[in-house]
């Protein structure tokens, strides 16, 4: 049998390689010496090489095919252990938001389709923040880290147990965990980076409190009452619309369709989140109070926007402005806008109690204790699942209460074996009805005739007869 296998030696710089081919395929492979040292002398290149040719030479075909299949599978692995080692070593900490936001796999939510010229959304901003948050941790605790394929589950667990110390939120400890999950899973899917996903094994607080409440309607009078101009006008807004802080702030007029008493708008965060926005718009129907203080701005005095103070702040970056006229009306009617024990001279993160963002919280909860049907309020609020609507949502006890009082059927005396006893079957009962309205000034009980109006199809017969 003619043996196919031959070699040679050759330089590459100041190392010495051995070439060789079976049955026309070739190999190379570095010749190194009993320490694993690349060789450098020629004579010692030339033993090297005999040691990995002797045997070669002696093996029969199958046997050669057999070793070739064998070194040719190991150069693919030395291949892929080189294309990960590269990739790795270009995807650093340093670099890492960029290649997120490369990334076309990245989420929607941080894709910018540009609409009205409004600034970029504000999730890719809030994603940015954890990311500066994690890499200015790295440097204090795990400075040797460069790669993002260096950082472990230990570290990435450290991570999270400094996070958890520092006071945060149990939504705001989730958000970190979450982005992070979705970061590497979305480089990982792009391949931009080549190694585990050390945020994996990481879960999630169950439980989560949320620090926004709903306003009472007491409160969002109170407010409205108070506030003039556009703060009035952009918090009714707020209220009645359920919109958030930048879709009021930038709202048209040519949004707004008076005849029909219908608002109709593509919310911001919907057209940042989806390529297909039709299905998207909501119509919300204009409340009375609403009405009223749109119809107050004359035709002659109207801008683009509703609000275009407001709108003007918006779009050159300066929410947070906003945010702060917002919180000082708040005050000034009494309502605490930070949790207490949080903010300045506390040592803690100011956490936002009230805000904006209540207003929608309130728009959701009272609109579900008017019993506005559920699939109305998702799609006003913009929201894609029902879910997201009933963690909006809170019911008040007192309309609890009404909501179990319109549960009525027919004959219902009929049904109970006990018999029921009104006002009129009671004397007595009459009686202390009567001396408690005769200890009531006049004043007093104008209040009361006005409250019962709304119950009574005669009031001042009512207050004739009592």
């Amino acid at each position: 049998m003619q043996k196919t296998t031959r070699g040679s030696i050759f330089k590459r710089g100041k190392n010495y390689w051995l070439q060789y081919s079976i049955n026309k395929k070739r190999i190379r492979v570095a010749l190194r010496d009993g320490d694993n040292k690349p060789i450098t002398v020629e004579s010692q290149a030339r033993i090297a090489a005999n040691k990995i040719m002797a045997p070669l030479l002696a093996m029969d075909e199958a046997q050669r095919l057999r070793l070739l299949q064998s070194e040719l599978m190991s150069v693919e692995e030395r291949a892929k252990e080189a294309d990960r080692e590269l990739k790795n070593n270009q995807a650093t900490i340093l670099n890492g938001w960029k290649l997120f936001m490369k990334s076309p796999l990245r989420p929607a939510s941080c894709k910018r389709y540009p609409v009205d010229n409004l600034p970029p959304h504000t999730t890719p901003a809030n994603y940015a923040g954890h990311y500066r948050h994690f890499t200015e941790w790295l440097q204090k605790k795990h400075s040797d880290v460069i790669l993002l394929s260096e950082v472990t589950y230990p570290i990435a667990a450290d991570y999270i147990a400094d996070l958890e110390k520092s006071g945060v939120s149990a939504g705001t400890f989730n958000k970190h965990i979450g982005f992070f999950k979705m970061f590497y899973a979305t480089l990982l899917k792009d391949e931009i980076i080549d190694c585990i996903n050390p945020f994996e094994k990481i879960e999630r607080k169950a439980g989560i409190s949320h620090s926004k409440k709903p306003l009472s309607r007491e409160e969002i009078a109170s407010l409205l009452q108070s506030a003039d101009g556009e703060l009035q006008l952009l918090l009714a807004l707020g209220y009645f619309t359920g919109l958030r802080l930048g879709d009021c702030c930038t709202l048209l007029w040519q949004e707004i369709d008076e005849k029909a008493g219908i608002i109709r708008r593509l919310p911001r965060k919907t057209a940042n989140t989806r390529r297909s926005t039709q299905e998207g718009v909501v119509n919300i129907g204009i409340p009375f109070l609403l009405g009223r203080l749109l119809n107050s701005i004359p035709i002659n005095q109207r801008s683009i926007y509703i609000v275009p103070e407001f709108a003007k702040l918006y779009l050159a970056g300066r929410d947070n402005s906003i945010n702060r006229k917002i919180q000082a009306h708040f005050q000034h009617n009494g309502i605490k806008t930070l949790q207490p024990g949080t903010g300045a001279g506390t040592g803690k993160r100011a956490v936002v109690e009230f805000g904006f963002h209540s207003l929608r919280y309130s728009y959701i909860s009272h609109n579900a204790e008017l019993g506005t049907p559920a699939a109305i309020i998702q799609k006003n609020a913009g929201h894609a699942n029902p879910a997201m609507t009933e963690h909006y949502t809170r019911i008040s006890d007192a309309a609890t209460v009404d909501f179990a009082a319109r549960m009525r059927l027919p004959n219902e005396q009929e049904i109970i074996d006990t018999e029921l006893i009104s006002l009129d079957d009671s004397k007595e009962q009459r009686r202390e009805l009567h001396r408690l309205i005769d200890n009531l000034s006049a004043e007093s009980l104008k209040k009361v005739v006005n409250l019962l109006k709304p119950f009574n199809s005669s009031p001042d017969l009512l207050a004739e007869n009592i």
